[in-house]
Order: C-alpha cells, then sequence, then structure tokens
C-alpha cells in the first residue's frame, strides 16, 4: 500500500503539465518516507527524458502508462 505522502504526489502528477522542470520541481519537495518509495525510482530518470528536447506525446503516454503500473492503488 502506497504511503500517503507517495499518494499525494501521484495526485500532484496528474494535475501537471509532464516536462523535465515539473518532474524536477516534484522531486525538490519530496519527504523522506517517499525517496525509497518505487514512484520515486521512475520519476528521477523520467526527468531526464523530458528534459530531451524531441520528447513527444508518445514518450509522455508511455511514461504515464508504467507510472500507472507501478501506482495502481492511488
Amino acid at each position: 500500500m502506497p504511503e500517503q505522502a507517495e499518494r499525494e504526489l501521484a495526485e500532484g502528477l496528474a494535475l501537471g503539465q509532464w516536462s523535465g522542470p515539473f518532474f524536477r520541481a516534484l522531486l525538490r519537495e519530496v519527504p523522506p518516507a517517499v525517496q525509497s518509495g518505487r514512484l520515486i525510482d521512475v520519476l528521477a530518470p523520467a526527468t531526464e527524458v523530458l528534459d530531451q528536447a524531441d520528447v513527444d506525446e508518445n514518450v509522455v503516454r508511455q511514461l504515464r502508462v508504467l507510472i500507472d503500473a507501478i501506482t495502481p492503488d492511488i
């Protein structure tokens, strides 16, 4: 079961425009309880992917599917 802070992070993701700066801003505010969770392991590398100039909607969609798969209860 995800921690409450992890749920809040996932909810914040759902509301934002997915980009490298957006992910980086979320990661700066992550509480220690979330830093060791599954979600953070995907978000950190995803920031670098989203920073690339040629990222298209298909890549963002694939990231969303991956994050949805690891956070099904959120």
